[in-house]
């Protein structure tokens, strides 16, 4: 299956270049610490914000990759279709960035008070299906693109905000929060899909 052969060539891609892998992990356990110097207790918000810092880097420099050793040439001339190149991208970005979601909640748990429960950690897996799609399709443009980072975080993270306020809202209680986050994953990632374009990495 193509979507599988993609998905083991990113994680061969990941295993390479381990600072990939590293360097998310490592600024989201040294921000738990400066923050912890300033709060007793972190909210819900800075979480967020610190593992979205974080998740930036890995999903440009998979999506990077493909201009190496002409990937690019060969993806573009093959039958491939982009879709299957997106499903693949999104399991991976999934996978990555659920480890480092992973070690932040631990890091903010351990360094910061955070409470943790299971509708955080809920919230914060479903919301991850619409995260991922936009960064996958972001990625895509920033590389096409050449954007730097700076210019990629003001562009990128005000379509956060709406599934940042509504996963904060459903642990705090609001049930009503859980259908805005399923409606941002829906749309983002139909929408994130349907604009995927590999072509646009010429």
């Amino acid at each position: 299956m193509r979507i599988v052969e993609f998905l083991k060539k990113d994680f061969k891609i990941f295993y390479r270049k381990k600072t990939v892998f590293v360097l998310p992990i490592v600024f989201s356990f040294v921000s738990a610490i400066v923050i912890s110097f300033f709060v007793q207790r972190a909210s819900y918000e800075l979480m967020w914000i610190v593992f979205l810092f974080a998740s930036v880097y890995p999903q440009i420099e998979i999506m990077r990759s493909e201009f190496e050793d002409d990937v690019i040439e060969s993806l573009i001339t093959s039958p491939v279709s982009s879709g299957d190149i997106f499903i693949s991208k999104f399991l991976f970005g999934f996978i990555f960035l659920s480890i480092v979601g992973f070690f932040t909640i631990i890091f903010f748990v351990f360094f910061t008070n955070l409470q943790v429960s299971t509708s955080l950690l809920f919230s914060f897996a479903i919301s991850l299906v619409g995260i991922v799609s936009l960064s996958t399709l972001f990625s895509l443009f920033a590389v096409s693109e050449d954007i730097s980072f700076p210019a990629y975080y003001v562009i990128v993270f005000p379509f956060y905000i709406p599934v940042i306020i509504s996963s904060v809202k459903f642990v705090e209680g609001d049930s009503f929060a859980l259908r805005l986050i399923l409606g941002f994953d829906i749309i983002n990632f139909f929408a994130s899909y349907a604009l995927f374009d590999i072509r646009k990495l010429q």
